[in-house]
């Protein structure tokens, strides 16, 4: 976002920004626009996304809450907003662990969802924690790509919030991917929504993949 003035409240330790307001997000194009929704827009949307995401990356910064309504649109550009649960990780490692499931569930990815280790309290008490990584964000991401390309998520089909919870982490459901006639947005859905992590593509991959270069292999 780009910041169009600030303040610095040395009183009571406060930094004031005014920022842009957009027109809406992209959740609310979407929805009001389905007709709009062409390949071109797609591509462009998505090329403003990872370039955002990439962005936020290489500062360490992992999201963990990627959605359309967290994409606002100010003049056709998108600019990612609600760094409420991002965490940052140092430049050395990779991924986080987090005692708390937090995001929204349609746009979560497996690993955001499973307990991977145990850690205790204060009180002794076993907590399970989630390990959480880049890759997490790009299933984000892969999530919204579906969203844009069919009209609805992977798992919207299932209402009840604990069987899509086990969905989405169970390895042998396999994710529907209706007929598509471009094969390279296929390819880029499919590249985001693999459940294992370091099977994912990048977001420097999804940068130069076809689907956004036009280039082939």
């Amino acid at each position: 976002m780009c910041c169009i003035s600030r303040e610095i409240d040395e009183v009571n330790k406060v930094i004031k920004i005014v920022l842009e307001r957009g027109s809406t997000d992209l959740a609310g194009y979407l929805r009001k626009h389905p007709d709009k929704i062409t390949v071109d827009f797609i591509k462009m949307c998505w090329r403003k996304m990872l370039d955002a995401v990439d962005v936020i990356h290489k500062a360490g910064i992992i999201h963990t809450d990627l959605k359309p309504a967290n994409f606002l649109l100010v003049e056709w550009n998108l600019k990612l907003i609600d760094f409420g649960i991002a965490n940052a990780v140092q430049s050395d490692v990779t991924s986080f662990y987090r005692d708390t499931t937090v995001g929204t569930l349609s746009y979560m990815s497996p690993e955001a969802l499973k307990d991977v280790s145990q850690s205790y309290d204060q009180n002794e008490q076993c907590k399970p924690t989630m390990k959480i990584g880049r890759p997490s964000d790009v299933w984000s991401l892969g999530c919204i790509l579906f969203f844009m390309a069919y009209g609805k998520t992977p798992f919207q089909h299932i209402k009840n919030n604990f069987q899509k919870w086990n969905c989405i982490i169970d390895p042998s459901y396999e994710i529907k991917f209706p007929y598509i006639e471009n094969q390279d947005l296929l390819d880029s859905m499919k590249g985001c929504l693999r459940r294992n992590p370091s099977e994912r593509y990048t977001i420097a991959q999804l940068k130069c993949h076809p689907f956004l270069t036009g280039r082939t292999s």
